[in-house]
């Protein structure tokens, strides 16, 4: 049964991130060098929590750690009162979802022998439309530079009142206005289903630990709902004795969000490998009323067991 939830005001939600900033934005350097970049350097990286039973980066915790950034460069933190982009007085007046996310994960994220801390986290404003932003997360090694993996996140500003997407407001598109923006809008488009024959389904319920401050999933939960059905699946019906068969490092998932879903949601995984590679996985996830809330592609690495500069 579903879990009715309380009414989050949009004070609640703007004090919520901002008393998770002012907690983990501890020891956290912040630099702007430009007035759509911020680069945010890590003393901590990537959390225990974070590695699977191959001592690699499960795919949803670089979400995570990207999703930790907006926190930490959209709020004040400890002894820095900046606010990236504004983001801060912008939230104030709307709502932010978001739309689409493109996560490439490189080899060296998965390897042994490079560092998973320090690190850094840059931002870069690419787009901004009437209502929408896209912003990119590029993840560091803080002392060689080295990219481990990169975000573009389409963000929808939406008025509170209507829950409609709203234009941003004139002063802050006069403020950055003038930047030479060199990306483009991130659209992430569905894929075609195949014939039923060729669906596998895995059922799942939203739990507490999957949802964010608005009470909703939280963006980065989906790819895991995708990922260890695949994998949940794949166990059941090979009854897989070496589970670490069952992780494969993902190179790239691109996520399209539809629908939002809260607390209690009973959501149906549907996934089909494309017919030309095995290597890349489809995606659908519905919910009860079988409405589409999201779809996903996700590319797998080939050689699962590699393990590059070790």
């Amino acid at each position: 049964m579903k879990t009715r939830l309380p009414e989050m005001t949009s004070r609640n939600i703007i004090e919520c991130f901002s008393r998770i900033a002012q907690q983990i934005g501890h020891g956290v350097k912040r630099e702007f060098p430009s007035p759509h970049q911020c680069v945010l350097s890590l003393p901590g990286g990537i959390s225990y929590k974070a590695f699977d039973g191959k001592a690699h980066v499960k795919p949803w915790h670089v979400l995570n750690l990207v999703d930790s950034g907006r926190a930490m460069s959209f709020n004040t933190i400890p002894h820095d009162d900046r606010s990236y982009l504004n983001f801060h007085t912008l939230y104030e007046q709307y709502l932010a979802f978001i739309a689409s996310a493109r996560l490439d994960i490189r080899p060296e994220m998965y390897s042994y022998s490079v560092a998973k801390s320090p690190l850094q986290l840059n931002k870069k404003l690419l787009y901004y439309g009437k209502s929408s932003i896209n912003l990119e997360t590029k993840i560091t090694e803080s002392k060689t530079g080295l990219l481990l993996a990169s975000c573009q996140q389409q963000t929808v500003s939406v008025s509170k009142e209507t829950h409609r997407p709203a234009a941003h407001p004139d002063w802050w598109k006069e403020k950055y206005s003038k930047i030479n923006l060199t990306g483009s809008a991130l659209r992430v488009e569905p894929v075609p289903r195949p014939s039923q024959s060729e669906i596998s389904s895995y059922s799942l319920t939203v739990q507490p630990s999957d949802t964010d401050t608005y009470l909703h999933v939280n963006w980065t939960s989906y790819l895991k709902f995708c990922l260890e059905a695949f994998a949940g699946l794949k166990h059941d019906r090979d009854k897989t004795t070496n589970v670490l068969e069952l992780y494969r490092p993902v190179k790239v998932a691109e996520v399209g969000y539809i629908k939002e879903c809260s607390l209690g949601d009973l959501l149906r995984v549907d996934f089909w490998s494309e017919q030309t590679s095995n290597d890349k996985v489809n995606f659908e996830i519905r919910n009860t009323m079988d409405e589409v809330v999201l779809y996903c592609s996700v590319k797998f690495y080939q050689d699962l067991n590699f393990d590059p500069r070790s």
